[in-house]
């Protein structure tokens, strides 16, 4: 009889289950329909526990699912377009996955607010639709919803999944939450120029202002609101935004670009470009003095390489004195650029460029070598032949050999036909004016000549003291 016992056991646990399913079926039936009742909606039931709420909220189909067991019993909450409103089918969004699910798709669309990028999956479709619709207060709603197992896809905005008892509670609320997303993301009202226009002068983001703009900028630049914009982001707050609006206005931005380059607060790179866009484009006085201010060594390394090629090109005496007086920090080609302009300076440049001579870089040397044999004087004779004699590269002391004869044909020569270059020293050495290609070979026999001279005059034991070792590269 235990085999009795066994079946009338199971029996009353499955009328047990039963009766509970059937409860659980119950469950929430009052917070639905009066949440159906809230909202205006109507109640239809298609068999048995498969029911749904429909009708239109403010203007929005509203649908509220509630599934048969045999369907899962679960819920589907859709809004979609009534009689009134437009959602796009190419905008999408739907809580980001986890860190390992990104792994394995592809990267979607950040708009400049981390909070929202981190919390919400943007499709990147319709880049330019999307980043006009996100203004803050979307965003926000968004970020809420998706948490809470929201989509937006195909037009339509979908919560799936809550079981009937969970959602009933919350119906109301999460509907009317899903409708103001709605109304967030609706085309009918607003065009894309407009909602990026608004978002570039409102949003609190700066991020999300500059986005915003540079698409305006970018494509819609003969929007009737384009150039307004643009002219009030001459004002913002934040430095990004201020140079896309200077650089979209032309001649009318230049104050502004100014007023940038001036900025110690602004990022380097920023300030880098607002150098280049007025250096390439405004003419003035106005343009040298941002040069020359920003030539010193109180200014960022980058905005002093901008400096030195501009300076090199135009020339700027002020400007490239003060940049190779004060070297520290320059990266090398920008120095050597400037270097090399100093010619345009003349003879006042000569103390720098002897300075340069021993700069730790090859290059830099190189052109100092290079523009002291058009600009140097008596002076720049001994340490040119200290480099000639020195441990240095032979590219260097090829250099410093022809620099040697552009002086010899440049100085002043005595009665007899010979150019005084006064050794570092202080003694004279006669250099023949060297004005055929024959110079170097000339300077070269002159030189052995002094150094035998020397010796004869100085014999070892001597009392003269010796002359200070020659100069590196790398001193």
């Amino acid at each position: 009889m235990d085999w009795l016992w066994l079946i009338i056991g199971g029996v009353a646990s499955a009328g047990t289950l039963w009766a509970a399913t059937r409860a659980a079926l119950g469950t929430g039936r009052a917070d639905w329909l009066a949440a159906g009742r809230a909202l205006g909606l109507q109640t239809v039931v298609a068999r048995g526990h498969t029911w749904l709420l429909d009708g239109e909220v403010d203007g929005w189909q509203a649908r509220a699912e509630r599934l048969s067991l045999d369907e899962g019993h679960r819920t589907r909450v859709i809004v979609r377009p009534g009689s009134g409103g437009r959602l796009s089918a190419e905008i999408a969004f739907a809580a980001e996955p986890s860190a390992l699910q990104r792994l394995a798709v592809a990267p979607d669309l950040a708009v400049g607010d981390p909070a929202f990028d981190d919390a919400v999956r943007v499709s990147p479709n319709a880049h330019t639709l999307t980043v006009a619709l996100l203004d803050a207060a979307t965003r926000k709603r968004l970020r809420t919803l998706t948490a809470l197992g929201v989509r937006v896809e195909g037009g339509e905005i979908i919560l799936r999944g809550p079981a009937p008892a969970t959602l009933a509670a919350d119906l109301e609320a999460r509907l009317r939450a899903m409708v103001q997303l709605a109304k967030g993301l609706d085309l009918s009202e607003l065009g894309v120029e407009a909602r990026l226009a608004r978002n570039a002068r409102r949003d609190p983001l700066p991020a999300v202002r500059a986005l915003n703009l540079s698409l305006l900028l970018a494509h819609h630049a003969d929007h009737p609101l384009t150039a307004p914009t643009a002219r009030s982001a001459l004002t913002d707050d934040d430095a990004a935004v201020r140079l896309q609006a200077a650089l979209h206005l032309g001649a009318d931005g230049h104050p502004t670009l100014g007023r940038l380059v001036n900025d110690g607060a602004a990022p380097a790179a920023l300030r880098v470009q607002a150098l280049q866009r007025l250096a390439a484009s405004a003419g003035g006085e106005w343009v040298d003095a941002l040069l020359i201010n920003h030539a010193g060594a109180d200014s960022p390394a980058a905005l002093r390489a901008e400096v030195a090629h501009h300076a090199a090109r135009r020339r700027l005496a002020p400007a490239l004195l003060s940049l190779c007086h004060q070297p520290a920090g320059l990266p090398a080609e920008p120095l050597a650029r400037a270097t090399a302009a100093l010619g345009a300076v003349g003879p006042d440049a000569e103390p720098t460029l002897l300075a340069l001579v021993t700069h730790p870089e090859p290059t830099v040397q190189r052109a100092a070598i290079d523009v002291l044999g058009h600009v140097g004087g008596a002076p720049s004779a001994g340490l040119l032949r200290r480099v000639v004699g020195g441990r240095g590269p032979a590219a260097l002391k090829d250099a410093a050999e022809a620099a040697l004869a552009r002086l010899a044909e440049r100085l002043p020569t005595t009665p007899g036909g010979l150019s005084l270059v006064a050794a570092e020293a202080g003694a004279l050495s006669a250099v023949p004016v060297a004005a055929t290609p024959q110079a170097a070979g000339a300077l070269a026999a002159l030189r052995e000549g002094s150094q035998g001279q020397r010796a004869q005059r100085d014999p070892p034991g001597g009392s003269r003291a010796a002359d200070p070792a020659p100069p590196t590269p790398e001193g």
